[in-house]
C-alpha cells in the first residue's frame, strides 16, 4: 500500500525555519500546497502586511529539491484580475495553479463579494478556456465548468435536501485537527500492520457442459 502525503503549508515558513528543519518536515511530503493570490501588491492585498515576502523563493528553493507545488489563489477583489500573471508565473517556475472562488460564510473569515455575478462568471469561463490550451491550471475541467454558470457568488454553497453529502454516504469517518494529522494516520497504519489476507479456499471444478 503507498500512502500519498499532501501537506498544506504556508510556504514562507520553510523560508524562515532552519533548512534542516524544514527539510525534515518536507522529507516525506509528495506534494506542497501554498497560498499565491497574485503579484505582491494583490497577494498582501488579501494577506497582510509581509505576507509575500520569502514566498517565490520558497516555491523556487521547493521545486529545486524536486517537491512538486500547487499555489491556491482564492478568488477575490484583489485577485480577480491576477489570473494572467499567475499563469504565467506558474510556468515560470514549474508549478500549477489552482483557483477557488471567496468563501462568504461569515463576513468574520473572508468577507462580502465586491464584483458583479458577470464578471465571476467570465472570470471562470476565461479559466476554463486557458485549462483547455494547457496552461498550469490544476483545477478540474468540470470544476470550472460548474463555477462558470454558478448564479449567485454571494453564496458559496446551498443545501440540497434529498442529496446526501459524503458523511452521510460512510466516506468520512471523522474529521481532526490539522495538528494531529501524524499521530492519526501512525495509529490508523499501525492498526494494519499485521493485518494478513484471509480468504476462503477457492474451489475450482469442471463446470456443467
Amino acid at each position: 500500500m503507498r500512502l500519498r502525503v499532501a501537506l498544506a503549508e504556508r510556504v514562507v515558513a520553510f523560508a524562515e525555519s532552519p533548512i534542516e528543519k524544514a527539510r525534515s518536515r518536507l522529507a516525506l511530503a509528495d506534494l506542497v500546497y501554498t497560498s499565491l493570490d497574485g503579484d505582491a501588491a494583490a497577494h498582501v492585498a488579501a494577506r497582510g502586511a509581509h505576507a509575500h515576502d520569502g514566498v517565490i523563493d520558497a516555491i523556487r528553493a521547493l521545486v529545486a529539491g524536486g517537491k512538486p507545488v500547487i499555489a491556491i489563489c482564492v478568488v477575490t477583489e484583489h485577485s480577480i484580475g491576477q489570473m494572467p500573471f499567475l499563469l504565467d508565473q506558474a510556468e515560470q517556475l514549474g508549478i500549477r495553479m489552482h483557483f477557488q472562488p471567496q468563501c462568504v460564510d461569515t463576513e468574520v473569515v473572508r468577507g462580502s463579494v465586491s464584483a458583479t455575478n458577470e464578471r465571476y462568471r467570465d472570470f471562470w469561463r476565461t479559466l476554463l478556456a486557458e485549462k483547455r490550451t494547457g496552461r498550469p491550471i490544476v483545477s478540474s475541467t468540470p470544476y470550472l465548468e460548474f463555477l462558470s454558470g454558478w448564479e449567485d457568488f454571494s453564496v458559496s454553497a446551498y443545501h440540497a435536501p434529498d442529496v446526501r453529502c459524503a458523511a452521510g454516504r460512510g466516506y468520512l469517518d471523522d474529521i481532526i485537527d490539522p495538528r494531529d494529522t501524524r499521530p492519526v494516520l501512525i495509529s490508523a497504519l499501525e492498526s494494519l500492520q499485521g493485518k494478513r489476507d484471509k480468504n476462503p479456499p477457492k474451489k475450482h471444478g469442471n463446470i456443467p457442459l
